[in-house]
């Protein structure tokens, strides 16, 4: 038996990222989560952080024209990396396609 977060059946295909985000994320209180995006697909993206949340926490994603509401769907320590955890994020707006959103903003290797 594998890691579940691997051996889960996507919806769709993951998008390796350039590592930028096309805007902030934002916690609860505005202030910015420093993190390095990993990939995305079109409901979702995963990051890696060194700050701790919680499964359900709500964050922000600010581009210069669009505000997306994401809820943290799983977490895991990351591959031998002291005190990194990763996330899943997912759009609570299920209309929202983040995948073009990262396509239009240059984000996507």
């Amino acid at each position: 038996m594998g890691d579940p977060a691997l051996d889960e059946q996507r919806r769709s295909p993951r998008r390796v990222l350039t590592k930028l985000l096309p805007g902030p994320l934002l916690d609860h209180e505005q202030k910015v989560l420093h993190c390095r995006p990993i990939d995305l697909s079109q409901e979702g993206l995963s990051i890696l952080t060194e700050v701790q949340l919680s499964i359900g926490t709500q964050l922000t994603l600010r581009t210069h024209n669009q505000t997306v509401a994401l809820e943290v769907i799983w977490q895991r320590p990351d591959f031998g990396k002291q005190g990194l955890s990763r996330y899943g994020l997912r759009s609570i707006d299920e209309a929202i396609d983040l995948e073009e959103m990262f396509r239009s903003a240059g984000c996507l290797k």
